[in-house]
């Protein structure tokens, strides 16, 4: 009959329109930059989806790197770019101080009582020193030239600022494209020695020996008090309009809950003074 019609035809357009609706609320919020975050934001991501589960957050891999990510979020490829850094001149979007780490020194099966300190870590990047305490082979694990890793490196003095210069004019030595790639390498390398970062170790189940630098085990708390020297800041970039998932996002990614599961893989907050004072 046409009233029964009429009532099919309202119970459609009602439906059609809830159908829309939830589309319209469901969206994908897509992250990409620094491979040093990846784990961290993945185990966010993942928390994130199980209070919203009508959003998919997705972590680009492999990883876009630093410049790369801000790249893609100026393009309007991704949603939120995961930076290693403070924004250069000319790279667009809003930085926005997240977490901090302590960077350090790793070796799968390599040996040294005294630990480090600058002398000794010159020592090995310039090739003077060539074998661990237990007489098996140093085997160094670079980063490309303008890495962050290396610059915190080679400002801890002049002398391993020198020996890191030698070093990336070394061609017989393996270089990582980026932070995962770095840690595997670390860990496959029978003698090797190079960057990492505590948060990644915890993340990644890496068993390396780290080294104490200045005598300072590289522990968070240590990084708080400012007793260990080396620190991985990280940093992330909105753009100037972000649809309502992605800004839902990034207020959980600020949260207590968030840092709270942040802190239990080495990772603490970075605070805009902080940063600032780089």
């Amino acid at each position: 009959t046409p009233l029964m019609n009429r009532s099919l035809c309202h119970l459609l357009l009602v439906l059609c329109s809830l159908c829309t609706t939830a589309s319209l609320q469901a969206e994908t919020i897509t992250l990409g930059g620094v491979g040093g975050l990846a784990p961290i934001m993945q185990k966010l991501a993942d928390a994130f989806m199980k209070q919203h589960p009508e959003h998919t957050v997705t972590v680009m891999h492999p990883p876009l790197g630093t410049g790369g990510g801000i790249r893609a979020l100026n393009d309007g490829r991704i949603d939120l770019a995961m930076s290693g850094r403070p924004l250069k001149t000319g790279e667009n979007g809003h930085p926005i101080p997240w977490l901090k780490t302590p960077l350090v020194l790793a070796s799968q099966g390599g040996m040294l009582a005294k630990g480090l300190d600058p002398q000794s870590l010159a020592d090995i990047y310039a090739g003077r020193r060539t074998q661990w305490d237990n007489g098996k082979p140093i085997r160094v694990v670079m980063r490309g030239a303008q890495e962050t890793e290396l610059k915190a490196l080679r400002s801890l003095s002049k002398a391993v600022d020198e020996a890191v210069e030698l070093a990336i004019k070394r061609t017989d030595l393996p270089i990582a494209e980026n932070d995962l790639e770095a840690l595997a390498m670390l860990g496959r390398i029978s003698g090797s020695f190079g960057t990492t970062t505590l948060g990644l170790l915890r993340l990644q189940g890496e068993q390396l020996k780290v080294f104490p630098v200045n005598g300072q085990q590289p522990t968070l708390d240590n990084l708080q008090k400012q007793h260990y020297p080396l620190v991985r800041e990280y940093f992330l970039v909105r753009p100037a309009a972000s649809k309502p998932a992605a800004s839902a996002f990034l207020s959980f990614l600020q949260s207590p809950a968030a840092l709270k599961l942040a802190a239990r893989y080495e990772y603490s907050p970075l605070s805009a003074k902080q940063a600032d004072s780089k």
